[in-house]
């Protein structure tokens, strides 16, 4: 795609790029490290393990929404400082973050908490991949619906959380047919990715590295993120027209 002939063009875009995927591995590999060495299998009441299980994956899910918004500020201001990764997460969004935790985080941190309660909970000989792959597209369209969330959480930086998402659902709604459109395009970096699964999977590594590879695509994220963010400002910019 044209959009992504700029991050070559400007070095520091990739080396943003390169820092966000960097964060988010450490996240993802934090978030199933706690979760299925203690919490899933060393909580004595089911009630309270549920609870913590949720209340876990919902906490860096909201980390990772907040760290996506601002890298998405980042590149569509070109303002790369590494503090700004956490801009989002200051005490003044206080409000913001804790509805966005009810709702965009809750959501999205408990579609995750599925897939990995299916994929690494269950025994093998119960283990149906065509759910789990069901369940692996699902969370990946999500997460295209996420960065576009973060696109105009970032665009919208100093709005509230209810015109945040009146911006973000008018848009879908008026622009229904070019969104689908917009992301069919991006079949060619899905079958990249697809292919580095099958890659990756004939190696030996600990299942946390898995799990951080795959929350960046398996490398593919650090051009993919910003192209991503890029064309959809430019699809953004066209509607306006």
């Amino acid at each position: 795609m044209n959009e992504i002939k700029p991050l070559f063009k400007y070095p520091n875009m990739i080396s943003c790029s390169v820092k966000y995927v960097l964060i988010i591995c450490f996240l993802t590999g934090v978030r199933f490290t706690a979760w299925y060495s203690f919490i899933l299998n060393w909580t004595y009441s089911e009630t309270v393990g549920t609870v913590l299980q949720f209340a876990w994956f919902v906490v860096i899910e909201l980390i990772i929404i907040q760290v996506t918004s601002a890298f998405a500020y980042m590149i569509l201001h070109n303002k790369m400082k590494f503090k700004r990764f956490f801009s989002f997460m200051h005490f003044k969004y206080f409000k913001f973050n804790s509805f966005t935790a009810l709702t965009y985080a809750l959501f999205l941190g408990v579609c995750t908490f599925a897939l990995n309660r299916l994929r690494f909970s269950s025994r093998p000989e119960n283990f149906n991949r065509g759910i789990i792959y069901a369940y692996a597209l699902i969370l990946l369209i999500l997460n295209a619906f996420k960065l576009i969330f973060a696109y105009f959480r970032a665009e919208k930086a100093n709005e509230n959380l209810k015109n945040v998402t009146k911006s973000f659902f008018d848009f879908l709604a008026k622009n229904i047919k070019k969104t689908a459109l917009f992301i069919i395009k991006f079949i060619p970096w899905i079958i990249a990715y697809i292919f580095l699964i099958i890659v990756f999977n004939k190696t030996d590594f600990e299942m946390v590295v898995y799990v951080m590879l795959n929350s960046c695509l398996y490398g593919l994220g650090i051009f993919f993120f910003p192209c991503y963010i890029l064309s959809f400002h430019k699809l953004v910019c066209s509607a306006k027209k």
